[in-house]
């Protein structure tokens, strides 16, 4: 197909690369996996090239080191990244938030087979244990998966600090680790919850929209560098993943979705990726949950970084541990959490 030809009013003027967004294999990448797939970035102008990581770190340093102008990311990296964690000072913001839940908790069939049936009976479980701590994972530490993580251990009146171990993995490879015994469970987004239910090796007690209804989820991270140099592609590219989450977020669209993420050749198989966007998302316990409210990609005006959002999102990096009480909180807040002029 021939290039589409430039204008001088188009965004792409000033730099006809293409901007190089990184995206991690997760169903709340959808709304980056429609808008190229529909057209909708041509439609507004922008030249999109979508970089798939293995995980968050990636993603970080990719965005650090300028390999990649955005990402699909995890709310509270924005704040990590501003605030120097892991050593490192990067000048990020977000504009726009990809979508509210997402995530679930996983735990092995192991501990189904001890008797372990929910929050309760998992926390007597834990402290009936001799010997090594139990592990459990999350994504990142600067991800909602683990503040999820660590509030459902404390609801199993659990100290995730001295009670269990903790450990970071890439999402993906979640359900290996704990078919092999490595993890006793974790939180992460989908479908890698749903891949370890459909293997036998694991069921979901709690899904993300129940422990913290309304969460952000996933959000544009922007690099103030690219932002300063293509103000028009970036208020061309929140644009089309406005109208991109339009369009995931109807029930109509969803099973022609589902297809669009299986063809991407990053997902494993349309039986993992169906049940979080058409449902039923079933969790290994005979429980068959409604899809609609597990990924809200637009309703409730899910893609605003409203300062509510932001605070919840900030609260947790400090409550958890992540970032230090001392930290000046309204002036991260308005850096990281602003929507695109």
């Amino acid at each position: 197909m021939p290039a589409k030809k430039k204008t001088a009013a188009s965004p792409l003027s000033a730099d006809v690369r293409p901007v190089r967004i990184g995206c991690v294999p997760l169903m709340d990448a959808a709304p980056l996996v429609a808008a190229a797939g529909l057209g909708i970035f041509a439609k507004h102008g922008v030249a999109v090239e979508l970089c798939w990581e293995l995980g968050w770190a990636t993603v970080r340093e990719g965005i650090h080191f300028r390999q990649l102008d955005c990402a699909h990311s995890p709310a509270g990296l924005v704040f990590a990244m501003r605030a120097g964690c892991a050593g490192v000072t990067t000048p990020v913001f977000t504009p726009f938030i990809f979508n509210l839940h997402g995530n679930a908790i996983t735990l092995s069939t192991a501990l189904w087979k001890s008797g372990v049936r929910d929050a309760a009976t998992l926390g007597r479980w834990v402290r009936s244990q001799t010997g090594s701590l139990p592990a459990f994972a999350a994504v990142s530490k600067y991800s909602s998966h683990y503040f999820l993580l660590r509030a459902w251990l404390e609801q199993c009146g659990l100290n995730p600090d001295h009670d269990v171990r903790l450990v970071i993995l890439p999402p993906r490879l979640m359900p290996e680790c704990m078919a092999e015994g490595l993890i006793d469970g974790y939180c992460a987004g989908e479908p890698w919850n749903t891949v370890a239910v459909q293997n036998g090796t694991g069921w979901c007690p709690a899904v993300s929209s129940e422990i913290v209804p309304g969460h952000a989820e996933k959000v544009l991270l922007v690099h103030e560098d690219f932002a300063r140099e293509s103000p028009g592609r970036l208020a061309a590219l929140t644009a089309a993943l406005d109208e991109a989450c339009r369009w995931c977020d109807a029930p109509a669209n969803r099973p022609k979705l589902a297809a669009m993420m299986e063809a991407t050749g990053h997902f494993p198989g349309a039986a993992s990726i169906a049940p979080s966007l058409t449902g039923p998302f079933t969790d290994g316990t005979g429980r068959k949950r409604d899809a609609g409210t597990f990924l809200i990609f637009h309703r409730r005006d899910a893609n605003r970084p409203t300062a509510e959002r932001g605070a919840w999102v900030l609260q947790e990096l400090i409550r958890h541990g992540v970032l230090p009480a001392s930290v000046r909180r309204t002036e991260l807040l308005q850096q990281c959490w602003r929507e695109a002029a």
